[in-house]
């Protein structure tokens, strides 16, 4: 199966999709308080959706296509919601590990969030979530990822709108 990071991009955006909007408002829009900060990155993929998303989805393998990861292994659970990771990041980063908890798992959707509970870097209350969304006629696939952080000593608070999110999707 061929990497998402290895997997050419679009080179102009797609058309308007409500849906899409839908989910971006949803899931990436949120108020900012003070102490907190986010930021959104928008790609454009040459494969279809399904493809996409069945590596983005696996939480147990985010170096299949995040590059900066070198290695992942799940502390707790199986890879559903409540699940632990701790992943390995290329050397020449700021820092050598992360362990992170998958929050939402939407696989209707196409959403997935997790939060960094701790590592040895300066990420403190920090969240992301990535949605997938069709683009290119069906051939494409877009990816919105937005992170948020908050400083030491401030919350995020609840960040993702679970309420649409069936229980079994949401328990551990």
């Amino acid at each position: 199966m061929q990497s998402l990071a290895t997997m050419p991009l679009f080179t102009s955006p797609v058309a308007e999709n409500p849906a899409m909007h839908e989910v971006m408002r949803r899931y990436h829009s949120r108020h900012k308080a003070p102490g907190q900060c986010g930021s959104a990155n928008v790609q454009y993929v040459a494969a279809p959706l399904p493809v996409v998303w069945s590596l983005v989805r696996r939480f147990d393998r985010p170096q299949d296509y995040k590059r900066f990861l070198k290695g992942c292994r799940l502390r707790s659970g199986d890879g559903r919601v409540g699940s632990v990771r701790e992943v390995t990041l290329v050397s020449g980063l700021p820092a050598g590990t992360s362990t992170e908890r998958l929050d939402a798992l939407d696989d209707e959707r196409h959403v997935i969030s997790f939060s960094v509970v701790g590592g040895d870097h300066r990420l403190i209350n920090y969240q992301s979530t990535t949605s997938l969304h069709e683009g290119g006629g069906g051939e494409g696939t877009v990816v919105v990822e937005s992170k948020e952080a908050a400083e030491k000593g401030y919350s995020l608070g609840e960040n993702i709108d679970t309420s649409s999110i069936s229980s079994t999707q949401r328990d551990e």
